[in-house]
């Protein structure tokens, strides 16, 4: 679940603020993390390095889950087929009642799940499994 940065066309104010400020109403109980202020290019680049690693320490035919907004869902897409990581699909989260308003328009009431191998699917008896 990595930081998002899908405001990234806000303000530098907007995007360098604290994530406790920005997520939680400045609630000092959650521990800050950091990455969350960049554009979507320079995080392809970073979120890349990360799944080098992941695709460095991941098992042959290991499986990998990723969430992400919609906002970030191609970048995200980019960056795993730049760590040479087979991107098998998309699962859906829906996140029911709990997701924010959207005055004249829609919910933002799902968020993204990308996943997929290091190489090859397990071989084994098929399991199936909903994209939701």
């Amino acid at each position: 679940d990595p930081p998002y940065c899908s405001g990234g066309v806000k303000s530098l104010n907007a995007r360098n603020a604290s994530t406790n400020k920005k997520y939680v109403g400045n609630n000092t109980k959650y521990y800050e993390f950091c990455g969350d202020g960049k554009d979507q290019r320079i995080w392809i680049a970073w979120i890349g390095f990360v799944f080098a690693q992941i695709e460095r320490i991941l098992k042959p035919s290991g499986y990998f889950f990723s969430f992400i907004d919609w906002r970030m869902l191609p970048a995200l897409s980019d960056a795993i087929q730049l760590s040479d990581l087979a991107w098998r699909g998309i699962i859906v989260w829906d996140k029911g009642r709990s997701a924010r308003p959207f005055p004249n328009g829609f919910k933002q009431q799902c968020e993204f799940i990308l996943w997929g191998t290091k190489g090859e699917l397990p071989s084994r008896e098929p399991d199936y499994h909903y994209g939701y």
